[in-house]
């Protein structure tokens, strides 16, 4: 077939497409008249990808990310709901199962906690007061009741036990300033609740905002490194958070 295309080359003006011709590579999708300027397979990837995201994102519990959708790493969200791992791994074992596990029911808000137990069995729960403090149990209550470990400071302690063993090429004084830019960063302050922006507990959800990236970029020497560094981070503080409950 090469042999015949080649020696009738000077007679054939234009070569018509043939989906099973393996032996003719330059030919291109179109949809609508407008072609598709990446790799076919890049481009059949792409359309798949924005398709999952597009079903993703129309979830119900999903509807109050969207607007602060601009402000998250989703790339470092992926990573780290993958324990910083590629995407590509298959790795996995009982303790990383279950690890993303609680990180998945916390982003979906579907942890067995007393107001998600009423909703799903009312007839079961009737009575959504924490058994605690007897206060009422919101979404966020497990994280906030008087009677449980202070999360602020376990955060506090997680700061600093992280990046004092980090290894970052910075000085003591610096790194103090890192921990106290932190311990008041709008993304880990328990104060901050503002809807419109990421703040703690959408950093809780597991959703990496790039605003923390941002603040920890400064004292490190690339955007890749303050990355990995934020997302072994929010990893330690998941961890310690899961042992306090």
């Amino acid at each position: 077939m090469a042999d015949k295309l080649a020696k009738n080359r000077n007679y054939l003006y234009t070569l018509e497409f043939i989906h099973n011709n393996i032996y003719n590579s330059s030919y291109y999708l179109q949809y609508k008249n407008l072609a598709f300027e990446q790799p076919t397979r890049r481009s059949i990837k792409n359309i798949c990808n924005a398709y999952n995201i597009a079903m993703w994102s129309s979830q119900h519990r999903i509807e109050n990310t969207i607007p602060i959708a601009t402000q998250i790493n989703w790339n470092a969200t992926w990573a780290y709901l993958n324990n910083n791992n590629k995407r590509s791994s298959l790795y996995t074992n009982f303790k990383l199962c279950q690890d993303k596990a609680f990180k998945i029911k916390i982003m979906l808000n579907i942890l067995p906690t007393l107001s998600h137990l009423h909703l799903t069995y009312p007839a079961t729960f009737s009575n959504i007061n924490c058994i605690s403090c007897n206060a009422h149990e919101g979404q966020w209550h497990w994280l906030t009741c008087p009677n449980t470990p202070n999360l602020s400071f376990m955060m506090n302690d997680t700061i600093q036990q992280f990046f004092n063993s980090s290894r970052l090429e910075v000085t003591n004084t610096k790194l103090q300033e890192l921990h106290n830019k932190l311990f008041n960063h709008q993304c880990l302050a328990l104060n901050n609740c503002n809807p419109n922006n990421t703040n703690v507990y959408t950093t809780l959800q597991r959703y990496v905002p790039q605003l923390l990236i941002q603040t920890i970029r400064e004292y490190t020497d690339s955007n890749q490194t303050a990355t990995n560094i934020t997302i072994k981070f929010l990893i330690k503080l998941s961890h310690n958070i899961y042992n306090q409950i």
